[in-house]
């Protein structure tokens, strides 16, 4: 899908989001944004270099525990009005992820 916006972010290594919200105690790396945006070249690829993201712990249960994963978003002529939002966790590619959305 080329000219397509592909917005990323993620929690650091340590599963905190640069994110003012974000309240567990895991320290803020300053040398990772956390977040990152890129236009597909006319083939529809782009890049993105990034680290693992960590595990937090998710609010449902005191014991839960989110796992490392990455958010990201598209949006562009191929996508409608609304941008598509998902996230990749470890055992799934963003090839995967995409490749479900269907062809319209």
């Amino acid at each position: 899908m080329k000219n397509t916006l592909v917005e990323v972010w993620q929690a650091n290594a340590g599963g905190r989001y640069r994110h003012k919200k974000d309240q567990y105690l895991a320290p803020i790396d300053p040398n990772f944004g956390g977040c990152g945006r890129v236009l597909t070249d006319e083939n529809g690829y782009y890049c993105f270099r990034t680290i693992k993201p960590g595990p937090y712990p998710w609010r449902n249960q005191a014991s839960d525990w989110r796992p490392a994963h990455i958010h990201f978003s598209l949006s562009g002529e191929a996508w409608g009005a609304a941008p598509d939002h998902s996230d990749v966790f470890r055992r799934r590619s963003a090839d995967q992820t995409v490749s479900d959305r269907p062809n319209h």
